[in-house]
This record gives structure tokens, C-alpha cells and sequence, in this order.
């Protein structure tokens, strides 16, 4: 996100132009077509999670150009599947963007110190375990269209490494800080929490909370006990 708003050109070129080319060879050769977008496109315009027919008006370059792609991809793609996820965590320790992994090796090196974490924005943590499981769900159902996939239950940042740091055994303090103290290049919205209120209505069953699904991740994958 911070790198969309340093360059911006190769920000629309891969969200957006590689995008609108794929989907077009998408229809093209008759494929299904499955985009995973973002909830951070809805913006900043509520302060309660948002559902799949709220406003979009995406408040950063990069979730400007996921829109753009969203769009795209139903002109071309009418039966697509658009996916909007946020916070995903899971994959390998050492890729750089493992966010729970990047948390515990802070507060491995803290020491005896604290680490901040932002309590003022908020999401839904989501595991990409969880989350691929429900796209399978939702193409075995042939459903097309939008679709909020995102873990139950609603995090800040502070809730979230606190969390972490709790089901990984590690005692470090976290300090709640401001939005303002971090520094974002990005006018990041503070409310990225969404419902997952289309897959409720076709009657599948909710997601998994997040803090099981993290204790499963952390367990399983990270082979922390």
C-alpha cells in the first residue's frame, strides 16, 4: 500500500492494466475468473463494518486501482467471482509481508522493552487457509459477483498483536499508540472491517473466528505451541 503511493504508474499498471488484459483473455477462452480484491476499498465513510452493497470510495492509490480492476474484470467477466479480504495472515515465516511472524521476531528483539501497535484501526484478520476454503465454497455454489470474505470477529491493530504476541507465549507489553505516530505515506482508513453478509445470505456458515483460526496458524504452520 505504501509503495502504490510512491509510485503510482506501476501501482495502476499491475492492479489495473494487467487486470482488465487478463480478464479480457478470461472471456476470451470462456475461463472463470476469480479476482481477490480488497475491503479497504470501501474508504472511510462508516465507522461500523461494511457490507457488500455499502459505498466504495477508496481513500489510496492502491484501493483506487482495485476498484478500477473490480470493474474491469464484470465488464469483461460478468460471471466472475470478486473476492474482498483484508488482514490475511498465514504462509511462510520468512516472506518479508508475514505480518504475525514480523510481530513476534519486535518482540524478540524488544527484550524486556515494549512494542506500539495502532489502536485506531481496525479490520478482520483473516486466514488465507480459511478464506481459500470459502472461494472453493463459493464456485462449487457457482455464485458470481462480490463477496466479503473475511474471519469473524473485528480487531484494531492493538488487539491484533496483542493477540499474536498472547498465543505465541511471548510476554512483551504493547503500548496502544495513534494512527499518527506510524507515519503511513498512505491515508489509510481507520475502519477496514467488513461483514461477510452475502455468504450469510445464501446460507453458509460463518467464518471462523479469528483468534481460533491464528492459535491453529501459529500451531500448525509456525510450530509454536
Amino acid at each position: 500500500v505504501e509503495q502504490c503511493e510512491k509510485e503510482p504508474d506501476a501501482c495502476y499498471r499491475d492492479n489495473s492494466v494487467l487486470t482488465e488484459m487478463v480478464a479480457a483473455a478470461s472471456a476470451d477462452n470462456g475461463c472463470k475468473l476469480v479476482l481477490i480484491s480488497s475491503s479497504g476499498i470501501y474508504g472511510s465513510h462508516k465507522t461500523t463494518p461494511y457490507c457488500e452493497y455499502d459505498e466504495v470510495v477508496p481513500t489510496t492509490h492502491h484501493h483506487r486501482s482495485k476498484l478500477l480492476a473490480e470493474q474491469h474484470v464484470l465488464r469483461h467477466c460478468p460471471d466472475a467471482l470478486i473476492i474482498r479480504t483484508g488482514w490475511l495472515f498465514g504462509g511462510a515465516p520468512d516472506n518479508p509481508k508475514n505480518f504475525v511472524m514480523r510481530r513476534i521476531e519486535e518482540a524478540r528483539a524488544a527484550g524486556q522493552g515494549p512494542i506500539s501497535s495502532n489502536q485506531q484501526q481496525r479490520g478482520n484478520p483473516s486466514y488465507v487457509r480459511d478464506v481459500a476454503r470459502r472461494i472453493y465454497q463459493l464456485l462449487g455454489l457457482q455464485q458470481v459477483g462480490v463477496f466479503n470474505v473475511v474471519g469473524s470477529g473485528v480487531a484494531s491493530r492493538f488487539d491484533y498483536v496483542s493477540g499474536i504476541l498472547q498465543l505465541a507465549g511471548l510476554a512483551t507489553e504493547v503500548v496502544p499508540a495513534a494512527a499518527s505516530q506510524f507515519q503511513r505515506l498512505a491515508h489509510v482508513s481507520d475502519n477496514e472491517a467488513a461483514l461477510n453478509w452475502k455468504a450469510g445470505l445464501i446460507g453458509l456458515a460463518p467464518m471462523p473466528d479469528w483468534r481460533e483460526s491464528l492459535g491453529k496458524y501459529l500451531r500448525d504452520e509456525l510450530l509454536i505451541p
